[in-house]
This record gives structure tokens, sequence and C-alpha cells, in this order.
């Protein structure tokens, strides 16, 4: 055998020590390349964050750090972290409750912060008092970032026009002339109306408080989807005040240049923002690195500049006149640190709270008060009538002038474009916005001024909104306990709506831990266990699958007849509102342009706008020429075309015709007969489309219903295109 030349050899002991010390440097280097965070804190501040990071990481070690953020809700975050089971897209969880922090540690899904210990050890164990706020996990999994007020905020503009004094606390939003005027997110969809509600409730008692709470929603406008929004509408003068608004989010409208003030009253809560590091993150040096970062200097600079203030007493808010850091100063009363004075504090943070306190007071009793029975056996059949019902949103008229009427036991759906209105209506329904003029009856009892709790609804949200820590069961058994029913009636309630939904056996799971589909119907039958008179559903299936959707939309509709319950559905899916509906009303720019039942409405259509929104149509623009017996001559582009007639159109009225591809066949003489080419063939499955070319380069659309008895015709072939008169449907072009 021959050997290896001696060369070779002597190159072999340094390229091999080479290697070693690269991997040796790898394995020592101080951090990885990339960070990325779950989070439902604003890009406002988390991409402040991750740049400065990014260039702290050039600067001390020489890296080019990739960072990245998954934004999302807090429910959601937590609910992506725990189907994730160890083996996380993100290394970084942060924002949102403490309390979710802690069972994501009892699930093991977090490590410990394990950062410096004079890092740790600058962070005081708790503020406030009488109950004191933890800063920081004693067990070592989470760490505060920056502290955070909840607070009200004003448009002083609005408010000076309309003889209110600038607002100084939480009895201020209870001003008469404030009518219409506040806006809030609901305290199912934001943690930080829920602690507010919290807070008030435990600073007047449990009568007084929800006496107070009613007031503020006989002057609430509007409930939000985010408290996100509530800023940004008081920012744009939309309206004049907004409840419970985290201070940086409202800086953030003001470093925008709008005329917004801030307001953080006596006992307001204070949130210290925590983050944790996966289990299983694939990148812990840097997630490390990024909360000792956070807890310097420079990173709490990042927190001051916006709104936040310091979660140390080492740190002051301050900076060089005219700063935004000096800006922010001014904009939150002067206060640069919590921790140069007393922060007052009655809120004890563990989520949800409302259900920890139901022992104490009674949504039953707020319901006698409203004067509605606080418990009904079964769902009334209850008619719906809007009359001239009005909602404006600043100058844009979401809802103009709608009038209609849902039947009891029916179901009714609001289809529409996006931004036509359908939602607003329906959270006008709900009473999570007050008209601006016209009225809402339940049956024969008027509802537009009553808050939601007093209506008895059952509402299902576009994202479900479920308790991301809380069983099925305890969602679906959250609104009977804050009844207080006997704990015996709620269980028969538990399994009767498990069984409705077919999700028998799957109590004890999380969220979490289920389909889409699957949390869709927990969140279905949280509504339906309520017994409400009325069940409103916003996009319930937008976000599930096309094959799950339509198991989900009959399953709704199996239960809704069983029920007997009127039911109010809304959708932009055409198929979905067709399949679903007793009837459907079809929205544009805020009004109601037809309603009708399903095959009404797709097969007479009475304008074109309808015609084009419910399914396929092929349009040919023309003029009536004269009445041929029962059909309309109309002159068009392609020659003199039959059509059926519609009201209120004669001779030299420009008009359409429609015609729906399914009612176009290929060959034949018979009725209106066109001759043109083929210039595209789909094949769809159970239906074979054609793009057949007329003249002038006018495209039909032909369906051919059964393609698997149909030779597919080649691009370019000539064909005879025919469709009867009957099937042409002449409508007014507008």
């Amino acid at each position: 055998m021959r050997r290896g030349s001696p060369w070779i050899a002597v190159l072999a002991a340094p390229l091999a020590l080479i290697v070693g010390m690269t991997g040796l440097a790898s394995a020592q280097a101080p951090i990885e390349g990339e960070l990325a965070l779950i989070t439902p804190v604003s890009k406002f501040i988390h991409d402040a964050a991750l740049k400065a990071f990014a260039d702290y990481a050039k600067e001390k070690w020489n890296v080019s750090l990739k960072v990245s953020a998954i934004p999302a809700g807090t429910p959601v975050a937590y609910g992506r972290i725990v189907e994730w089971k160890g083996k996380p897209e993100a290394d970084i969880f942060w924002g949102g409750e403490s309390a979710l922090f802690e069972k994501l540690a009892e699930q093991k899904l977090l490590q410990k912060v394990e950062i410096a210990k004079d890092a740790w050890d600058s962070i005081p164990a708790a503020i406030g008092k009488p109950k004191p706020i933890p800063l920081k996990d004693r067990d070592g999994y989470w760490v505060g970032t920056a502290l955070e007020p909840y607070g009200l905020v004003y448009n002083p503009k609005k408010i000076q026009r309309l003889g209110v004094a600038p607002l100084q606390g939480w009895d201020d939003l209870l001003n008469p002339k404030l009518k219409g005027e506040v806006a809030q997110c609901a305290p199912t969809r934001s943690s930080s109306s829920n602690a507010t509600y919290e807070v008030l409730l435990s600073l007047h008692g449990e009568d007084k408080g929800w006496e107070w709470l009613k007031k503020l929603a006989g002057n609430t406008g509007i409930f939000t989807a985010r408290s996100r929004d509530v800023p940004t509408v008081v920012a744009k003068g939309e309206f004049a005040a907004g409840f419970a608004v985290p201070s940086y989010m409202a800086f953030e409208e003001k470093l925008a240049g709008f005329d917004i003030k801030f307001v953080a009253p006596p006992y307001a809560f204070v949130t210290p923002e925590p983050m944790a590091i996966l289990a299983g993150a694939r990148n812990p040096k840097a997630a490390r690195a990024f909360v000792e970062f956070l807890l310097s200097e420079r990173g709490q600079k990042v927190f001051m500049e916006r709104g936040l203030f310091p979660i140390t007493p080492k740190y002051k808010v301050q900076g060089p006149p005219g700063s935004t850091a000096e800006m922010a100063v001014e904009f939150t009363g002067g206060v640069r640190s919590y921790f140069d004075g007393e922060v007052l504090n009655v809120y004890d943070e563990r989520w949800p709270p409302v259900a920890r306190r139901s022992s104490r007071r009674s949504f039953a009793r707020t319901s006698r008060r409203s004067g509605r029975s606080p418990e009904p056996a079964r769902a009334a059949r209850v008619r719906i009538r809007l009359h001239e019902l009005v909602k404006r949103f600043g100058g844009v008229t979401a809802v103009d002038r709608v009038s209609l009427e849902v039947a009891e036991g029916e179901l009714f759906t609001l289809l529409g474009p996006s931004g036509c209105g359908k939602t607003t209506l329906l959270r006008l329904v709900a009473g999570f916005h007050t008209p601006d003029a016209g009225e809402i009856r339940f049956g024969d009892r008027r509802v537009d001024a009553l808050p939601p709790y007093a209506r008895n609804i059952g509402m299902v949200f576009q994202n479900y909104a479920l308790w991301p820590h809380m069983t099925v069961r305890g969602n679906i058994t959250y609104g009977l306990k804050l009844r207080r029913l006997p704990g015996a009636e709620i269980e028969n309630r538990l399994q009767a709506g498990l069984a409705k939904v077919n999700l028998g056996g799957l109590e004890n799971r999380y969220p979490g831990q289920l389909s889409g589909g699957q949390q869709q119907r927990v969140a279905l039958a949280r509504a339906l266990v309520l017994n409400p008179d009325i069940l409103l559903l916003d996009e319930p299936l937008s976000n599930l699958d096309a094959k799950i959707r339509v198991q989900v939309r009959t399953e709704i509709r199996r239960l809704q007849r069983e029920l007997g319950i009127t039911t109010v559905y809304v959708t932009h899916d055409q198929e979905e509102a067709l399949s679903l509906s007793d009837r459907v009303a079809v929205m544009r720019d805020g009004q109601v342009l037809q309603t009708a039942a399903p095959k009404d409405l797709y097969e007479r259509p009475t304008s074109r706008f309808v015609a084009d929104f419910v399914g396929i149509n092929n349009f040919l623009a023309g003029v009536v020429r004269e009445r041929a017996g029962e059909w309309l001559a109309v002159e068009t582009p392609l020659g003199l075309l039959r059509g059926r007639p519609a009201p209120g159109l004669g001779p030299g009225d420009r008009c359409v015709l429609a015609v729906r591809p399914e009612n176009i066949g290929l060959g034949g003489t018979d009725g209106n007969a066109l001759r043109g080419r083929i210039a595209l063939a789909a094949y769809l499955g159970n239906t074979l489309r054609y793009d057949v070319e007329i003249a002038g380069g006018i495209i039909l659309k032909v369906d051919v219903r059964d393609p698997w008895h149909h030779d597919l015709l080649p691009v370019g072939q000539e064909v005879a295109v025919t469709f009867p008169a009957s099937a042409a449907l002449t409508l007014p072009d507008a």
C-alpha cells in the first residue's frame, strides 16, 4: 500500500488545529446570532428595544444580530407557546399578566431567567400598597422590564367644545356631558380594562362599584376591539375621552402629532411588563443578554423615551430640554420614577380577577338592577327591529339610516365587503357601540341605551376570545359562575353545552391543546349555556380552513334550528351566507342594499353591486331599445340581446345584462346566441370554467357542470355560446 505524501501530514496538523480553534470559538461565542420574541407589546416599543439591543451586540461582541418579533395578543401568544410544547419558534415571551407567566412555568414551558445577580438584585421584589405589585418572580422564571400605568386620556379640543373641564380622575368620566363620548375596550378583551374595572370595584365596593361602571357604560359610545384602539379614536377626535389606556399607547399618539392628554388617577394600576425565556429556546444566550440589556441604563432609556417608567429606582426619566424623555415626563404629569413617591394599589393581579372575586359580587344582582330576569330558564324567541339606525366615527358614517327586522327564531346574515358597516351594525345590536340616531328594539323593549350585560345576548367573536389559561370547562362556565348559579346547575349546563357542540370528554383541555374548529365550538358553547335571547356571531369561521369551516357552519345551523334562537350572523363569505341563512342583508357604505332569502338574492339581485358581490356574473352593458313581449330588447356591443325586465327600466335607459356562468351553454342556437373562441380553461373539480372571448375582446365566463363527461376544448377553438332570455337579468347600470 502506498503511503500518503509527507507534506499532507505536515499540513494536516495545523489544519486540524485551525478547525478545532474555530469550533471552540463558536462554542464560546458570547451570544448566538439570532433572537426572536413573541409579544403583545406594541411594535412602537418592541421594535425600538430590539434595534437598540442589536446595536449594542454589534458594539460589544461584534455580532450582527438578526432580530424578529411575532406580534400576538396576550391570549394568542400564551396559546401558541402552549402549542409549541417546549419547541418554541421564539426565544422570549414579553408582556401580559404575570399570572400567565406563572401558568407557563407550572407547565415547564419557561426556563429560569438566570441573569447577572446585580441586574436581578437591582429590581425590587414589589411596589405599591396596600396590595404590593410583584416586579419579579420569586422562583426566577420572569422579571419585570418597565412600569406602565393604566390611566385615562382625553382630547382637549373636544372636551372644551362639550363644556367639560380637563379630566383629572376616574369620576370625571361620568360627567353627563360625556354621554356617548367615552371609548373603552371590554374587560373580557383587555387586561388594562380588566385591571381597571377591578381597581374601581375594590375602591367603591361591590354594589357602588357596579353602579359606577353602569354609569360609565351609559357614557360609553364605543367598545373597541383592542385596547390599542382607544387612544387612537380619542386622538382623532372621534370620541372625547378614553378609559384604561396604557401610558405608552397614548404617548405614541402624542409623538404622531395628535393633541391628546394622559392622566394616571390615584390607584391607577401599574403593570411591570414581565419577560421570560421560553424552555427550549434556540438562542438562550442572546435571550439572557437581551434581558440584562433592557435592565441596564441604556435599555431603560428605550422605555423612558416612550412613555414608560424604569423598573428600578436606579434610574429616572430625564433628558435634555425638548427631548422625547422630557416630553414623556410632561405628558405623564411630571412623573420621573414610580419609586419617588407612594404607589397606591388595590388590585391583586391574578388572571382573571373577576372569576376570583365572583363569590363577593354577582352579575345576577346587576342584571336584576338592569330590569331583566337574572337567569331565564330557556332562550325566548325574540324579534329584533332596527329603525333609522346611524353610527358615525368622526366624519365617517359607518351605519347610515339602517332599518330592518329580524324575525323570531330567524338566522339573519349581514353580508358585505370589508368596511361596509356590517360589524359596526352587529356591535350596535350587542351594545358595544351607542347609536348616534335611531332605535334598537328586542321585541317591544327598546335597548339602544342599555349596556351589553342588560340585553341578554350571547356573542361569538372572530378571534374566539378564550381565556388561554383556563380549561374548556373554565371557559364555558365562566359566565355561569359570574351569575352565581348553583354548582349542580353549572355542571348540568356544562355537560349539555359540551354535548351540543360535540366536545364531550375535552372539558379538561386548554385552548392551546385544541384545533381551531374545537376552539370555535368552545366559544359557541360559552355563549349558549347562558340561555341568551339572541345569538350574535361576528365572522366566527374566518380563521378556519375551508373543510373545517363547512363542517362547523353546518353544526351552527343545526344548533340554531334546534334551539330556535334568533341569530344575527356577520360574514363576507357569500357561500357561507347563502348556505346558512333564512335571509341575508347585503351592505355597502353603511347601507343595506337588499334583503332577501338566499335563493332570491342569488337569482333576483336588484342592483349591479349585489349581482356582482353574490356569486359570479357576466355583465354586458347596453341600452334598452324596446319591450318585446315579456322580455326587454337591449342593444349591446355584441348586438341586440333579450333579457328579463327589471322594475323601472324602459326604452332609452342604460342598463347591464347580468348572466351567470352556469346559465350559459356551449353550442346550440336557441335564445341569445353568440360566437367566440376559447381563451382559457380552468378545471375546478366539479366544474370546468371557460373564458370565451367574444367580439371586441369581451370575455364571457362559461361553466360546464359535468367535466367528467366533457372533453376539454383547446385554447383558440371557436365555439357558439347561448343563453336564454330568462337567464339574463336586466339591471340599472349604476
